[in-house]
């Protein structure tokens, strides 16, 4: 088993046990701040920490990672969302990059009763990497900027009006191909799979 089936195993289990009490308890969590047939919508903001995994052959790291993010429900099925994602460094045998980045998606979301939702997630990833690469006994250091598009799956647990939270899987694509690299070592291309949980707060 990898490590990113790893780590959704482990991160399944908040949200198995979630499916199996909130529904049950959704007017309870709701009461006093809204009614019973209502759906979340509004704007928010948050964070997740997580796990990513990088298996391309020019790298092999798995590492932290952490995003804040801002957006809204326009309706209870469907969101736009903003944010900005720290993976640290990137590391191979004979490359080390950091990468960061800033992303804008749609979310399409099916409700599932009051407090629970499973959403789909897409849109583009702009990012930004500091590499260095040694290589033929010398070393290669540029600054990279590009932007691919990302796609992944979640489900959020509304515990109040207020506050939700959430476990993603998200995948991204990043070409760290640059032409002043050398010819041999100018096409860096990787796809980092992200496990993650996090919070919302609404307002």
């Amino acid at each position: 088993m990898n490590t990113t089936a790893r780590i959704l195993g482990i991160l399944s289990l908040p949200a198995a046990l979630a499916l199996t009490t909130l529904p049950a308890q959704a007017d309870e969590s709701y009461s006093g701040s809204r009614a019973s047939d209502d759906k979340p919508t509004g704007l928010y903001f948050g964070g997740h920490y997580g796990r990513f995994s990088n298996d391309s052959d020019d790298f092999d790291e798995n590492n932290d990672f952490y995003d804040v993010v801002i957006g809204g429900l326009i309706t209870p099925y469907f969101g736009i969302e903003g944010g900005y994602s720290d993976f640290g460094k990137l590391k191979g045998d004979f490359a080390e990059a950091d990468l960061t980045g800033y992303s804008l998606a749609g979310l399409i979301r099916l409700p599932i009763g009051n407090s629970v939702g499973i959403y789909a997630k897409g849109g583009q990833f702009w990012w930004r990497s500091d590499i260095n690469v040694e290589a033929l006994g010398q070393r290669y250091a540029t600054d990279i900027k590009g932007n691919e598009p990302f796609y992944g799956v979640g489900m959020d647990f509304f515990i109040t009006r207020n506050f939700s939270v959430d476990v993603e899987y998200l995948r991204y694509q990043v070409d760290l191909s640059d032409s002043s690299l050398p010819d041999a070592i100018d096409d860096y291309e990787t796809e980092i799979d992200t496990a993650k949980v996090g919070a919302k707060f609404y307002f």
